[in-house]
């Protein structure tokens, strides 16, 4: 769906000594003018071909996870800004949910039909980024607009930024979006394999999600 000024001064100072000709001796010592800097302004930039969006939903009552991708999605109205952060203030994003991707062939096709396919507008997931406050020692806080199975709610988020390296993760509760009909649809059809040993068939209205990207970086 889904950002540091940084100054370097150098100061350098030189000692020049002269020494007197001829039977005079003269020492003087002459101090250069301290040169200073006007210091290295960096420029960061959204890249998308490092972009990853991946998420975590759980089955059974012992709340094992079963993880995989989206692997078709857009980010965009991103800025070119001279701090990390900056570059996602007006951003938005387009999740295609028909290219979610569990690295199993057989789920996958069962996901788009069961869950995503009965929710309103199923196709995709829709939202943006509404703040994102300063980091503070590599880490930070953001809310983010959701729009999903015809409602649009504001979620709650965690980001940490080490370098030019940025992993926002959220975890969503799907009944928030009403969607729980869905997440129930899909337990149904997969009704066996969400059993757990205590013989309860189960899937989770959790879902974490998380997006990384490594952000491009110019520096004049």
């Amino acid at each position: 769906m889904k950002k540091t000024n940084i100054s370097l001064i150098a100061i350098a100072t030189l000692f020049m000594a002269s020494c007197g000709t001829g039977t005079e001796n003269k020492n003087e010592t002459e101090s250069a003018p301290i040169e200073v800097s006007e210091g290295t302004v960096c420029q960061y930039q959204f890249d998308p071909s490092s972009t990853k969006i991946t998420w975590t939903a759980f089955k059974t009552s012992a709340k094992i996870g079963v993880g995989g991708t989206f692997d078709n999605f857009k980010i965009e109205d991103t800025q070119i800004a001279t701090s990390e952060i900056a570059v996602f203030n007006e951003a938005i994003f387009e999740i295609h949910t028909g290219s979610v991707n569990s690295g199993n062939t057989i789920r996958d096709p069962k996901l788009v039909e069961y869950f995503f396919n009965t929710m309103i507008d199923g196709s995709s997931i829709i939202g943006s980024l509404v703040k994102m406050s300063a980091p503070e020692n590599g880490k930070g806080e953001a809310i983010l607009s959701i729009t999903m199975n015809g409602a649009t709610h504001e979620e709650n988020a965690m980001y940490t930024l080490e370098g030019t390296s940025l992993v926002l993760s959220a975890t969503l509760d799907l009944s928030k979006w009403e969607a729980n009909s869905a997440v129930a649809s899909l337990n149904k059809a997969c009704e066996i394999l969400h059993m757990g040993e205590d013989g309860v068939s189960q899937l989770w209205n959790e879902v974490e999600v998380e997006i990384s990207t490594v952000l491009k970086k110019d520096c004049e």
